[in-house]
């Protein structure tokens, strides 16, 4: 990505339900830097459909949930999928935004078009629960802290935080 980052770059945040709050946190600071939300799965909180006897209760609310965070994974700039802060709460499979995030990428290469959306996985892999091959994917690039995010996404040039080519963080920590 550029230094610089583009007013309106479409972001999408995904995570756990345990993540909540972390993922809030981080979708406000990227609105406050000027991005947008490609969507914002966060706002259903009272009523969302974790765990299973939810879904299954709900079957189309959860198939619609589901499309608005797939459609927003597979069109938006950037992707973000906020790793779990406590190795015990992470889900035992790769989420499904995520691979839809990456099929996209695949696909689009294939047709010869712009390569998008740019994908991080934001956290540790030890946090992780399962490690997954599909996390070592060379679609994936790994961020440790909200800082290297940014500096990837050139947000913290354009606020004037770091100077224009700061600190660049290896694709693999």
């Amino acid at each position: 990505m550029s230094e610089i980052i583009t007013p309106g770059l479409e972001v999408f945040v995904s995570g756990s339900v345990r993540e909540i709050d972390e993922v809030q946190a981080l979708q406000a600071e990227l609105e406050q830097l000027g991005c947008v939300l490609a969507h914002d799965w966060t706002t259903t909180r009272e009523t969302m459909l974790a765990g299973k006897e939810n879904k299954l209760a709900h079957p189309e609310e959860a198939a619609r949930r589901a499309q608005l965070d797939l459609e927003a994974a597979a069109r938006c700039d950037a992707f973000v999928y906020v790793a779990p802060q406590d190795p015990a709460h992470a889900p035992g499979t790769m989420v499904m935004e995520l691979g839809a995030a990456v099929g996209a990428r695949i696909a689009r290469r294939s047709a010869n078009l712009p390569v998008t959306p740019d994908i991080y996985f934001l956290g540790r892999f030890q946090n992780a629960g399962r490690l997954l091959l599909g996390y070592f994917s060379p679609e994936i690039t790994v961020v440790e802290t909200r800082l290297e995010l940014f500096d990837r996404l050139g947000a913290l040039t354009l606020a004037g935080r770091i100077p224009q080519g700061g600190q660049q963080s290896s694709d693999r920590s």
